[in-house]
């Protein structure tokens, strides 16, 4: 261990049998809040059977830690400890078999693999801050090999006897955790920091190859993590730099995933350049509006030994960690995809696909690896794709929209989701490719067969291929409910009478609309709720507008003690929202009105009619720094409030 006035110069050193099980800050080589180190170094060196981590910078910034191999690591390896780590140099280390350390010994919850999919340590490198340079790394035989846990507050000074008026500590030593809820207390924001270098890291063999979500950033959590009186709940972190900027992210690899080759959740734009990903059952999970360019994915690595229906390969994928949900399992009846459709947009240009050509079996259920998959998703989706090809031969299936067959998790996704193919590169036409569903048709939609030289056991598969953009809505009454995805309405298309929604209990909010027509919103249930009643909206430009929406309070439930009609509800912005609301009186007058000036239009029909009509308009920019033009431009936020 290394204080503050001391100094580290490693060479070519061995440490074998070293690190302290379950002991806080015990650890082989330990950087502890020793501030700026510039010049020093642990290079070309290793370091084997560490009971506690490898390599821990703590409050410690500038370190060199250069070709280094840690093998056979209890918990976190290379780690970053608090988030107050700025300007060292990660690059070209060998990190292998990072192991989870028995419940007890470990000092983090993180550090032991209990977590959802998209967070399973421990981590090959621990990445509490971007502002960092990490390159050329490898990671094989980890949890996660590279996780980006990056919490929000922090308040840093270099004299723990005197911390007033440390405003700006750019190296400081020591550091104070700050609540999220208390951002103007912090002079150290992690989360808010802008990527110095993240490129040429490999991950092989782990369960999640590069992660940016989930870090310690809620409550104390000592029972968790057993050792560690400091530790706190994981919970999600949307990686968010300011100020607002395109991050580079260039040449990922992960390979032979058994859960996920790619996560990122953050906003606004990671630009993925470079990439590789081989056999994972989810290559690509990404949220936000992210970018994924010229890149490679393979479906299936050399060394797979065939297309027996008994083959056994596949079961490296099957998670055995009971803690995990099954919705978040890699198993049977669930194809393995390149891309996981969840948030977005995404935009993919340039990506090449090497994929199988026949179907694939586990235990006599379909699992072929398919480019492109629905995954489900939390929020709005309208993803873009040009310039995909697919080498040597086309795949048996391109894209699997096809939530019927396959289970995804988010039951509104064949209701919901869309892709631009702008230059035809999947069937040889240009246009938005929706799941085949009657909802989803329109005039201007062909049917497009989806599986080459279809096997007699596989589900049929088409999609739809349509010229026509659409409008995202989404309804979340109750919007404080901590379960307002579960939300219990149906939608029904006027123009062919085609319904969307799903069962109590399942998760439903949202669809996707078309111009041309109207929606009747039926059984919409209000949860009691006078405000906030959310309806969130997706436009592809500012100032397009939404069709006529058309909620029949005569199946309406739950509605607030003050209203004894839907039609009682009146259309307002959302809390914090401006701008004019017009309140119509005729159904012609709000089927066609289009007046900019204001944001959204309502009409209340009561007695026996009891319809509330509204139609909305998408006013705010959706934030992403570089958007490209076909890609959502606009979004808007209104509540339905009982007076």
């Amino acid at each position: 261990m290394v204080l503050a006035g001391g100094a580290i110069y490693l060479d070519s050193v061995k440490f074998e049998r070293m690190g302290q099980k379950g002991i806080l800050g015990r650890y082989p080589i330990h950087f502890h809040h020793v501030g700026n180190v510039e010049g020093q170094h642990v290079i070309n060196s290793i370091i084997v059977d560490s009971a506690s981590r490898c390599i821990a910078l703590h409050n410690t910034h500038k370190a060199l830690i250069d070709n280094n191999i840690c093998h056979n690591v209890l918990g976190h390896a290379i780690f970053l400890e608090e988030g107050n780590e700025v300007e060292n140099i990660i690059t070209n280390n060998l990190i292998s078999d990072v192991i989870e350390p028995a419940q007890g010994d470990n000092l983090l919850l993180t550090d032991r693999d209990v977590q959802i999919s998209r967070w399973r340590g421990p981590a090959g490198v621990w990445v509490s801050n971007p502002k960092n340079e990490i390159q050329g790394n490898t990671v094989v035989n980890a949890g996660t090999a590279y996780w980006h846990a990056y919490i929000h507050n922090l308040y840093c000074y270099n004299d723990p006897n005197n911390k007033d008026g440390t405003d700006n500590c750019v190296y400081c030593k020591y550091c104070d955790y700050i609540p999220r809820g208390q951002p103007s207390a912090a002079n150290v924001r992690p989360n808010f920091e802008q990527t110095l270098v993240y490129k040429d890291n490999t991950a092989i063999s782990c369960r999640v190859g590069h992660t940016w979500d989930g870090a310690p950033d809620g409550g104390l959590n000592p029972n968790g993590s057993g050792n560690n009186p400091f530790d706190r709940e994981t919970v999600v972190t949307g990686y968010s730099p300011q100020p607002s900027s395109t991050q580079i992210f260039d040449g990922m690899h992960a390979y032979k995933s058994q859960k996920t080759g790619i996560y990122f959740r953050g906003n606004p734009v990671a630009r993925i350049t470079n990439a590789v990903v081989a056999e994972a059952p989810i290559g690509w999970f990404g949220t936000g509006d992210q970018d994924f360019f010229d890149s490679l994915f393979i479906g299936v690595g050399a060394a797979y030994r065939g297309f027996d229906p008994g083959d056994t390969d596949w079961f490296y994928h099957m998670d055995p960690n009971p803690n995990i949900k099954g919705a978040d399992q890699a198993g049977l009846n669930k194809l393995f995809m390149g891309w996981g459709l969840y948030d977005g947009s995404n935009h993919f240009k340039h990506v090449t696909f090497d994929y199988p050509t026949k179907p694939m079996y586990l235990r006599l259920k379909e699992i072929t690896p398919v480019p492109i998959e629905i995954f489900g998703r939390a929020h709005f989706a309208n993803h873009i794709l040009e310039e995909i090809r697919f080498y040597p031969n086309e795949p048996y299936r391109k894209i699997s929209l096809d939530s019927i067959f396959f289970f995804v998790n988010w039951k509104d996704v064949a209701y919901s989701e869309s892709l631009l193919d702008i230059d035809g590169s999947l069937f040889g036409t240009s246009g938005y490719i929706r799941p085949e569903h009657d909802f989803n048709f329109a005039t201007g939609c062909d049917r497009k067969a989806n599986l080459a030289d279809p096997d007699p056991s596989t589900p049929p598969s088409a999609v739809y291929l349509c010229d026509l953009p659409t409008s995202s809505i989404k309804f979340q009454m109750n919007y404080n409910d901590p379960n307002d995805d579960y939300q219990e309405f149906t939608v029904a298309k006027q123009d062919n009478g085609a319904t969307a929604g799903a069962p109590v209990g399942e998760l439903f909010s949202k669809f996707q609309v078309y111009n041309d027509t109207f929606y009747f919103i039926d059984n919409l249930n209000f949860k009691g709720q006078s405000s906030p009643n959310l309806v969130w909206i997706e436009t592809q430009q500012i100032d397009d507008w939404t069709p006529p929406l058309i909620i029949d309070g005569s199946s309406a439930t739950n509605l607030a003690p003050g209203c004894l009609q839907a039609s009682d509800y009146k259309l307002e912005n959302f809390f914090g929202g401006s701008g004019g609301i017009f309140q119509a009186t005729t159904v012609q007058e709000i089927r066609d009105f289009n007046d900019n000036s204001f944001r959204g239009a309502y009409l209340q029909l009561g007695g026996t009619a009891n319809l509330l009509a509204i139609k909305l308009k998408g006013y705010n920019p959706t934030g992403n720094p570089d958007p490209h033009p076909n890609q959502p431009q606009a979004d808007g936020k209104f509540n339905l409030k009982c007076p």
